[in-house]
């Protein structure tokens, strides 16, 4: 009985439940105008990023997870992480420097791929460790934090070198070398890129239920082992930001 109740059958979700949910887009829209928030069009336009964007991700990912090729998840995770990269440097950088996008792409090869082909293979016992239907939807979730992280400490980063300039100047001429004269600057910054980390793993359970452990649940996952998987994700936080320090 008890195993009964925890295997819920899964959600079967129509495009006018889509639609349905859309309108709920009115009630900010609404706000917008009335306060004059000028976020009416993005608000719009990002919906509207975002239906086509998932759509075309079923599309893509319907093949490869029957087709099971690893050349074809090489080639997906690689587009993934390239139009991270891309998001991060192009639309979410406050201030950008000459070689900034390699080090950006760099710090997310670095953030993600080691840590999820690890957990793909240990934590979620897959083999091969590509598995496409286990390792894509980590790599992306994992990129979504990575984003974030990258993110907030290259901007704080580069906020802090333009505020501070001649903080660390007078280091420099007084003997220190590149890495002590940045290295307070990357400490505040490593602090700032994993707030989001932190303040999720603090609320988790008690207060709010995630989406990887909402999204198990709702496929029809039993409450233990949408616990179990959910768990996983904030284990895996991306952390190698120093690479963002400008030469």
């Amino acid at each position: 009985m008890a195993a009964a109740l925890l295997a819920a059958p899964a959600v079967h979700l129509t495009p006018l439940s889509v639609l349905f949910a859309a309108c709920f887009l009115l009630l900010p829209l609404s706000l917008s105008l009335l306060f004059s928030l000028a976020l009416s069009r993005a608000l719009l336009l990002s919906a509207a990023r975002a239906a086509v964007q998932l759509a075309l991700l079923a599309s893509l990912l319907r093949p490869l997870f029957a087709a099971r090729s690893g050349a074809a998840v090489a080639a997906l995770g690689a587009a993934q992480v390239a139009l991270s990269a891309h998001e991060v440097w192009a639309n979410k950088a406050r201030r950008r420097y000459g070689g900034m996008a390699a080090r950006i792409l760099g710090a997310i090869v670095l953030a993600t791929v080691p840590l999820t082909a690890l957990a793909s293979r240990f934590i979620l016992r897959q083999a091969p460790w590509w598995e496409p239907s286990r390792y894509v939807p980590l790599l992306g979730m994992v990129l979504g934090n990575a984003i974030s992280a990258v993110t907030l400490g290259s901007n704080h980063v580069l906020s802090v070198f333009d505020s501070q300039r001649d903080t660390v100047e007078v280091l420099l001429t007084h003997g220190a070398s590149r890495f002590e004269a940045c290295r307070p600057v990357a400490a505040e910054a490593l602090r700032t890129a994993l707030l989001p980390v932190l303040n999720q793993m603090s609320v988790v359970g008690l207060i709010s239920i995630p989406g990887m452990m909402t999204g198990a649940i709702l496929g029809g996952a039993s409450v233990a082992q949408a616990a179990y998987l959910q768990v996983t994700l904030p284990l895996l936080p991306p952390l190698p930001l120093g690479s963002l320090c400008p030469r």
